[in-house]
């Protein structure tokens, strides 16, 4: 998931797992994934029977421009 802030040249990147992890990193690019943002997870204890935890990774990508396509992102949650 994808969400745009205020400031038209930032996104946050948002994902989940079931783990947690070590690091979230966002990889991305206009050609290739020549960039690179890092991010925080946090742990969430849903509400239902099970009280599941999940771990919410959020990278906030900064200096994109607007008009500009990446064609390519990846993000990584590296586990141990």
């Amino acid at each position: 998931m994808c969400l745009f802030v205020e400031n038209p040249t930032d996104m946050v990147v948002t994902w989940v797992t079931m783990q947690s992890t070590i690091e979230a990193v966002v990889e991305y690019g206009v050609d290739d994934l020549q960039k690179t943002a890092k991010g925080l997870e946090d742990a969430f204890t849903d509400g239902g029977s099970e009280k599941r935890v999940m771990y919410i990774h959020r990278v906030t990508i900064t200096g994109l421009h607007p008009g500009q396509k990446y064609s390519e992102y990846e993000v990584d949650s590296c586990c141990c």
